[in-house]
């Protein structure tokens, strides 16, 4: 039963790499678009959480922490994501196509 549960989540995940290989593949500019703005909106919300979280703590366990800072960071390049994502497609063209070309292979030769 566990190796069947495996292969299930092994069938899944395949089919998944060979759908995103395809996407990439097909409209790389706009799936990678996609991609680094919704990385942008985990990031600032993360941020957002951080920096609440620092006012909810006491002095002492938000010194240890840091969770300030590190919200501060998480925003900032959230922020950046989504407003800037057209200067990672413009940095990182060729990348985007290799990498969807081999995430297209790894899902067919798992499936």
């Amino acid at each position: 039963m566990k190796d069947r549960k495996e292969n299930v989540g092994n069938l899944i995940m395949s089919l998944c790499e060979a759908a995103i290989g395809i996407l990439l593949f097909v409209n790389p500019v706009g799936f990678t678009s996609f991609v680094i703005t919704a990385l942008g909106v985990v990031l600032t919300i993360r941020g957002i959480v951080s920096v609440i979280s620092y006012f909810r703590m006491s002095p002492e366990e938000a010194a240890k922490i840091q969770s300030l800072a590190i919200g501060f960071v998480f925003l900032v390049i959230g922020i950046f994501c989504m407003l800037c994502s057209e200067w990672f497609i413009a940095t990182f063209p060729v990348l985007t196509i290799l990498y969807g070309i081999m995430i297209l292979f790894a899902g067919i030769t798992k499936l």
